[in-house]
């Protein structure tokens, strides 16, 4: 537990590395344990070992039962960064039966706009936005993919509260 600890709060100061190894050491031992697995997820991710993390995943999933939903998000992710769109789109949809959530809606929604599926992208976006008023990347980018639509008044519609809410990131950044 205290190992697992430690990988957590060296993912957070984002010191991968570190965290990798603790978290490969859980496993040596422990080689099912689901948090360290995921954990292990995270940091190939952050670090870009994409493929690496998509097997992380693969195992995951292949195991069952705890955080597949998480797995197939991350799996989905990390295709998405390799620009395997549609493998990262077929995996998004898995994951969006499994959690439903504003990061996954964000993430099926940039794969679809990447994809050129605009009337998608805008779905999965404005679900996303709806789900979390706070998430200025879904806003921002179905603003953008309004913009490609040149449907210029939802564009304006998206645009202003994605301003505020960056705006108000920036507030927040600077108190912190």
């Amino acid at each position: 537990a205290i190992t697992l600890a430690l990988g957590n709060a060296r993912n957070a100061l984002e010191q991968h590395d570190g965290a990798l190894a603790l978290f490969d050491s859980i496993l040596v031992t422990q080689p099912t344990h689901r948090e360290a697995l995921l954990a292990r997820l995270l940091s190939l991710s952050y670090l870009r070992r994409h493929y690496d993390a998509v097997r992380a995943a693969t195992q995951m999933i292949d195991l069952g039962t705890y955080h597949i939903g998480d797995a197939y998000y991350w799996r989905a992710w990390n295709r998405y960064q390799v620009h395997e769109l549609p493998s990262a789109w077929n995996v998004v949809e898995h994951a969006t039966k499994l959690m439903v959530n504003t990061a996954v809606y964000t993430l099926a929604g940039f794969i679809a706009y990447a994809q050129r599926d605009l009337d998608t992208a805008i779905d999965r976006l404005d679900r996303a936005y709806r789900m979390d008023n706070t998430n200025c990347e879904a806003a921002w980018t179905e603003g953008m993919v309004h913009v490609d639509k040149e449907q210029w008044e939802h564009s304006f519609a998206r645009f202003t509260p994605a301003a505020r809410c960056l705006g108000a990131e920036a507030k927040a950044a600077r108190e912190e």
